[in-house]
C-alpha cells in the first residue's frame, strides 16, 4: 500500500507525495530527505528527521533499525508530516519543527505536536526521594519492614504448607470415617 507525505517543494507551497510504505526505514527517510531538499540541514549530528501523523504523534523512526520495514510502522493511506527534531549538546531532544512551514502557523497542530513530543521525552520513572544524608529514602517506611519480618518468621505449617500438623489431622479424619 501507500502513504501520503506532506512536503513543501520549491514548485509549490504544499504538496502530497505518494510513497510506497513497503520498504526499509532508511530508504523511506532518504527519499523524503531528497524530495524535501533537507540534506544540508541533516548533515550535523544534532538534527534528525522523523514523521508525525496529522494528530501530531511522532513515529520515532530513528529508534528503529535502518532495515526495519516501514510498512509495519505506518497506516495505509494515512498522511504524515516530516518533522525536524534537534538535540541539545547532552543528546536530549530540544524541539520539533514541521518541515512544511505553513504548519508552524497552525496552533492546534503545533500544540499537539509539542505535547506529544514532551510526553515522549519526559522520564517515565520519577527521581528517587533523597533523605537528609543524601541517600535514597525507603518509601515503604518502618511498618513495611516490620511486615516483612513477621512474614519471614512464620513457618510453613501456619501458611498451609505440605508438612506439619495439617497432614496428621487429615489422616486422622480419614481413619475415623472408615
Amino acid at each position: 500500500m501507500f502513504v501520503n507525505i506532506w512536503i513543501e517543494s520549491p514548485e509549490s507551497a504544499n504538496q502530497l507525495l505518494v510513497v510506497n510504505k513497503d520498504c526499509m526505514v532508511q530508504n523511506l527517510m532518504d527519499y523524503i530527505i531528497e524530495k524535501c531538499q533537507l540534506r544540508d540541514l541533516l548533515e550535523s549530528d544534532d538534527t534528525f528527521l522523523d514523521l508525525a501523523d496529522e494528530d501530531g504523534n511522532l513515529k520515532y523512526f530513528p529508534r528503529y533499525h535502518p532495515r526495519h520495514n516501514a510498512g509495519q510502522l505506518l497506516n495505509n493511506k494515512a498522511t504524515y508530516i516530516p518533522v525536524l527534531i534537534t538535540r541539545k549538546e547532552d543528546g536530549s531532544p530540544k524541539g520539533a519543527e514541521p518541515v512544511p512551514k505553513s504548519l508552524i502557523l497552525n496552533q492546534e497542530f503545533m500544540s499537539r505536536l509539542n505535547a506529544q513530543f514532551e510526553r515522549k521525552t519526559k522520564p517515565a520513572v520519577p527521581p528517587p526521594v533523597v533523605g537528609k544524608r543524601g541517600q535514597p529514602v525507603n518509601q515503604t517506611g518502618k511498618k513495611g519492614k516490620e511486615r516483612l519480618g513477621t512474614l519471614e518468621e512464620r513457618d510453613d505449617s501456619s501458611m498451609g504448607g505440605s508438612t506439619g500438623q495439617g497432614q496428621k489431622t487429615n489422616a486422622a479424619k480419614k481413619k475415623g470415617k472408615r
